[in-house]
């Protein structure tokens, strides 16, 4: 329940407990707490299909650091007492809470605890769990990107926890992993309400103001402004000529209008996504009206108030799914600012800047502390780097702020880039053809592995490691993975795991999440070529989708087809959600039959960001320009002019069918009105048109799923690995009944396909 936090005092808990590392010998839970608290974490095998609580099996314990008066965060491990955690089980947690300055410890089901709401999905009141099993048959993933509050359309995460009061008894149908794959924030285009709130709540959590460091004196002093100078709306300016940002580049002053500067500012944003708890009344958003602005900005502060409602209605169901399914996370562009490290030039048009260097640290600590503690949690044990930069936090937050050394140590450790302090900019070093920005050796690592049983999961970080080529300009598109991070993000956990199956492991999947497609619609592709023509790089990401650096784009090929003959990737980043398989051969002159790998890209996005070209994409439209095959073939050394030579490698793309709308078994939501933001862009539309939008033949496209989504990723039970195939079910809302939610099917064979005759078509260098 939402409290007035001018008038009452904190909960306990302000966000979470969120399940987050979730493996056989230890589980991580993530919390967010009012309070200097002992946090203990105790895990409970759970019988009866999870209704009965039986014997504690894993136990761990924690104490909160400290962000400010009242705001600290845990994420705390419990390591098996005796025998590992097992498939095929469900487990229960509990935490117990003994805040400073009282005797007694409250836990999840104390009842001052459950009046903010219950956790679980039994009458124990306590949260709970399952492993992936042995079986990849039996192995069900959820995943999605892009949670903007007051984005497009319904936010689809609540019906997360639909399906889990479904099927939270039933071991065999319970999502083992959720990935959110980027976006869980958004740091640029923030709703004016949204950055009110934020500004109103820092205080009251912090207990003290960040200074912001605007404009560098020559004797190397900074002058400092408050966040508070720079009101809901007002922001567009600062953020482009005092920051460098460019999400208002392209024609879109109003995605920088309220863009997040402070640490509290992005710390917040954080807890009103995952939690109800400092979400104020409706009342109060829409009575902050009349302070900003004149007739236009009033109308555009209502409606954001509007989108943002349909946004809470559902936070507390967020909440709970989170607490019920191991999550991991990690950073896109938004999480940070739009464009985050796209190419050179941005690195060095904002990183140059005091306040724009400042606000790239704000949101990288606020990931480290909200995203990635919980991702690997052994990074922030002691001794390790984690812990380091948890040790400065805390000192930076008593100075209030003040404390410059441990800033830069807290830079240091979440992986700033060195500054040239003869130029201002962030310095660079040669990696064979490719320049990377510079960090600290001791920088923690966004990218991490997941294994299970049956399979294994590679999240890469594909945004800090990039590549970027030596043109004058710096606008050329980078590759998403430098040379030495293909061998440590890919290369490395690969081999690692080819071991531990030569040791009597049986991990049979590979998945890797790719925050940014591998490939995407032919109209995009087509868009970022003619803006990059342009040299208008900022205004459609130019060069984050991978196939945009096609050398980059045949060494990832070429590194997966190397180590793996399947390969299953999760990606989000562009609003749609489709499935696409696309295979790969390596040929061998020596050899008469060529290598062969298949590579499955599962696309869901975006959760709550829909927008009227996705919705058009979407419908039957599309079908007039469908996505057609592609092919090609390439050589490493170009091949002299009628020379017969075999290309080292050929592939072809082949878009998935979107299956029919099937109607699902979960019951009815009444979380928001039938109307949303993009869809009353079409209500001026009268008769017939209207009536045609909400058709249901009409909305049955054949490739892509507009509207917001998630997906849930299972196996077809075959009798042979080699005859597997990966079923691909998207959830979505449809504009004929927004109350009931559809799943639309894709199902893609893990078959190897016959190697097609090489035609003569343009080929690559790589």
């Amino acid at each position: 329940m939402p409290v007035n936090v001018a008038t009452a005092a904190l909960p306990l808990i302000l966000a979470g407990p969120i399940l987050r590392r979730t493996e056989s010998e230890a589980v991580t839970v993530w919390v967010a707490l009012s309070k200097k608290s002992v946090v203990t974490l105790n895990i409970y095998l759970a019988g009866e299909q999870g209704r009965k609580i039986q014997k504690m099996v894993a136990r761990g314990q924690g104490q909160t650091i400290q962000m400010g008066r009242q705001l600290h965060l845990v994420a705390v491990t419990a390591a098996v007492l005796q025998t590992s955690l097992q498939p095929g089980q469900i487990y229960a947690y509990d935490l117990e809470f003994l805040a400073q300055g009282t005797q007694k410890s409250v836990s999840l089901r104390t009842e001052a605890l459950l009046e903010q709401g219950s956790l679980s999905y039994f009458s124990h009141h306590l949260p709970t769990f399952v492993l992936p099993p042995v079986s990849l048959d039996d192995l069900k993933i959820v995943h999605g990107s892009c949670r903007k509050p007051h984005g497009g359309g319904p936010d689809i995460l609540p019906l997360l926890d639909d399906l889990l009061i479904r099927d939270a008894h039933l071991v065999e149908r319970r999502p083992h992993q959720l990935f959110l794959t980027g976006d869980q924030i958004y740091g640029d285009d923030v709703a004016d309400p949204f950055l009110w709130i934020a500004i109103r709540l820092g205080p009251v959590l912090l207990g003290w103001e960040e200074m912001l460091p605007v404009d560098r004196f020559e004797n190397g002093t900074f002058d400092y402004y408050s966040p508070k100078l720079w009101p809901p709306g007002e922001r567009t300016e600062i953020a482009r000529q005092k920051c460098g940002l460019t999400a208002m580049l392209h024609n879109s002053p109003e995605t920088a209008k309220s863009h997040l500067f402070s640490f509290a500012e992005y710390c917040i944003a954080y807890l009103l996504a995952w939690s109800p708890v400092l979400w104020p009344e409706p009342e109060a958003i829409l009575d902050a009206n009349s302070l900003h602005g004149g007739r236009s900005a009033s109308k555009r502060w209502s409606q954001d108030a509007a989108d943002m409602q349909t946004f809470v209605h559902g936070v507390a169901q967020v909440r709970r799914a989170l607490a019920n399914v191991p999550t991991y996370m990690i950073c896109d562009d938004h999480d940070i600012s739009d464009d985050w490290y796209l190419n050179h030039n941005w690195c060095n048009r904002v990183l140059s800047q005091p306040l724009g260097r400042c606000v790239v640290q704000n949101g990288l600590l606020a990931y480290a502390l909200f995203q990635a503690w919980g991702n690997t949690p052994e990074q922030f044990v002691q001794n390790q780097p984690g812990a380091s930069l948890l040790k400065n936090v805390e000192q930076w937050s008593l100075s209030r702020g003040t404390d410059q050394k441990a800033w830069r140590q807290i830079g240091r450790y979440v992986g700033m880039p060195l500054t040239d302090e003869q130029t201002g900019q962030p310095r660079t070093q040669t990696e064979e053809e490719v320049l990377i920005l510079e960090r600290d050796p001791e920088a923690l690592s966004w990218f991490y592995t997941i294994r299970s049983d049956c399979h294994e999961v590679l999240v890469l970080d594909t945004r800090t490691w990039r590549g970027y080529p030596k043109d004058t300009e710096k606008i050329a598109p980078p590759m998403l993975l430098c040379p030495s991070a293909f061998r440590q993000q890919i290369e490395a956990p690969l081999r690692h795991t080819d071991a531990l199956n030569q040791r009597g492991a049986k991990i049979r999947e590979t998945l890797i999440v790719l925050p940014t497609n591998l490939v995407s619609l032919s109209i995009i592709d087509a868009v970022q070529q003619y803006d990059f023509q342009r040299g208008k790089v900022f205004d459609n990401d130019v060069g984050d989708a991978w196939n945009f650096h096609e050398g980059a784009f045949t060494q990832l090929l070429s590194y997966l087809s190397t180590y793996r003959d399947r390969v299953i990737l999760l990606s989000g980043d562009i609003h749609y959600g489709s499935t696409i398989r696309l295979d790969h051969w390596t040929h061998d002159n020596a050899q008469a039959a060529p290598h062969s790998s298949v590579i499955v890209q599962l696309t869901s996005s975006a959760m709550k960001n829909a927008e009227l070209a996705t919705y058009l994409v979407h419908t039957r439209l599309k079908s007039l320009f469908p996505e057609s095959a592609k092919a090609r073939v390439g050589w490493r050394i170009p091949p002299v002019e009628n020379s017969e030579a075999k290309p080292d490698w050929q592939y072809q793309v082949r878009w998935i069918p979107r299956q029919k709308a099937q109607a699902t078994d979960l019951p009815p939501t009444h979380r928001w009105s039938q109307r949303s933001r993009s869809l009353s862009l079409l209500q001026v539309v009268k008769g017939t048109v209207s009536w045609l939008w909400r058709n249901r033949w009409f909305q049955e496209g054949s490739e892509v799923v507009g509207h917001n989504n998630f997906g849930v990723v299972t196996w077809a039970k075959t009798e042979t690995r080699e005859s597997a195939t990966i079923v691909h079910d998207i959830y979505w809302y449809p504009p004929w009944d927004m109350t009931r939610p559809v799943k639309s099917q894709y199902r893609a064979s893990l078959a190897q396909a016959t190697v097609p005759p090489i035609s003569p078509v343009l080929y690559s260098k790589y």
